[in-house]
C-alpha cells in the first residue's frame, strides 16, 4: 500500500481534487511519498478503469486498466529497471527466468499487479516473446521471436522451454 497525503490529490485543472472520507474520490493525480504519480478516476482512494502510473522521473511506468489500485485488465507496463541497449546480452529463449532487466516493455494481460494472460513481452535487445503469461512468470503456449526473425514456438513452464513445436 502505497502512503499518500490528501493535500496532493490534483484534479487535471491542478486544483485540489475531491476526497470522500479523507480518501482521493473522483478524476485526478496522486504524488505517492516515494514519488511516483498515479492518474485517473478514484473511488475512495483506490484506482478504477483506465489510468496510468508515472515513475518518479516523470517517465510512464503504466497505462492502462486498474481495479481496486492495482494493474487489473488489459496494459502496458514499461521497465524502469531495464539494462540500456548497449549493455543488451542476447536472451536465452529457452530460459526465461531471469530476466528482469533484459526486458523493457509488456503490452497485454493483468491481475493484480502481475501479468497474467497473454501478452508481448520486448526485450532490450530486440527480442520478443508472445504468449501466456501466469502471476509474472512465462507458462503456456507462446512464441519467441529473435531480433533476426528467427521464431521459436513452444511451451513454457515457469519460464523454462520445455517443449518446442
Amino acid at each position: 500500500m502505497a502512503l499518500y497525503s490528501s493535500t496532493i490529490f490534483l484534479t487535471s485543472s491542478g486544483i485540489p481534487g475531491e476526497l470522500k472520507d479523507g480518501k482521493p474520490h473522483g478524476k485526478g493525480s496522486r504524488r505517492n511519498l516515494d514519488g511516483t504519480v498515479l492518474e485517473g478516476t478514484w473511488d475512495e482512494g483506490k484506482l478504477e478503469g483506465v489510468g496510468r502510473k508515472l515513475f518518479k522521473n516523470g517517465e510512464l511506468c503504466y497505462v492502462g486498466e486498474f481495479k481496486e489500485g492495482e494493474f487489473h485488465g488489459r496494459g502496458v507496463l514499461y521497465n524502469e529497471h531495464a539494462v540500456r541497449s548497449e549493455e543488451a546480452k542476447p536472451v536465452n529463449h529457452a530460459d526465461l527466468t531471469n530476466i528482469s532487466e533484459a526486458w523493457k516493455q509488456y503490452e497485454g494481460e493483468f491481475s493484480h499487479n502481475k501479468k497474467h494472460g497473454t501478452g508481448t513481452l520486448t526485450f532490450v535487445s530486440g527480442d520478443k516473446f508472445e504468449g501466456t503469461f501466469e502471476k509474472d512468470e512465462i507458462t503456456g503456449k507462446g512464441t519467441f521471436t529473435t531480433e533476426a526473425g528467427k521464431e521459436i514456438t513452444g511451451k513454457w513452464k515457469k519460464g523454462l522451454l520445455k517443449k518446442e513445436t
